[in-house]
């Protein structure tokens, strides 16, 4: 549920950042199978169990596990199309240089993740998702901190009340 509800929530973190809005036609049938595969995450459905493999755990996949996965790379997708789109119109370099550390780290994410489930196809090939994750981390972090992504002293400012 957590990887399929970052997602989302990363798609309308990235339609904010790039001050685009999403297509209706695009945005609702994302939304319906969001809940769609909420729903069907508990059942075997999607994942049948869990196996133990030569690097460690692996998911049994199950009959939907594909149109999930589908679900899930679509809204990042989407992101990265945007970011892509804001990237090439803005004219301010500190906004081109922050959306490309987060299209770098949404490709090493993207690899990353793949790979972990390919073991389960029957490919020999470690899962790289942790270290795609935190490569990703690690630049949407410079983003943060050196272009200002999030502007970290708001955030950590805390509202004194009046006596």
């Amino acid at each position: 549920m957590a990887i399929l509800s970052a997602a989302v929530f990363f798609h309308r973190f990235t339609l904010s950042l790039t001050g685009t809005t999403g297509m209706r036609r695009v945005l609702y049938p994302l939304y319906f199978s969001y809940v769609l595969f909420l729903a069907l995450i508990p059942t075997d459905l999607v994942v049948r169990g869990m196996q133990t493999l030569w690097y460690g755990k692996a998911p049994v996949i199950g009959p939907l596990f594909f149109p999930f996965v589908l679900c899930v790379y679509t809204p990042i997708v989407l992101g990265l199309a945007a970011l892509l789109r804001h990237q090439k119109q803005t004219r301010i370099n500190d906004e081109r240089t922050r959306d490309q550390y987060i299209i770098g780290g949404i490709v090493a994410m993207f690899i990353g993740g793949t790979t972990d489930y390919l073991p389960s196809l029957g490919i020999n090939l470690y899962p790289l998702g942790i270290i795609g994750n935190l490569v990703f981390c690690l630049l949407a972090t410079i983003a943060v901190l050196k272009y200002h992504l999030l502007e970290a002293r708001v955030v950590l400012r805390k509202e004194r009340p009046i006596p």
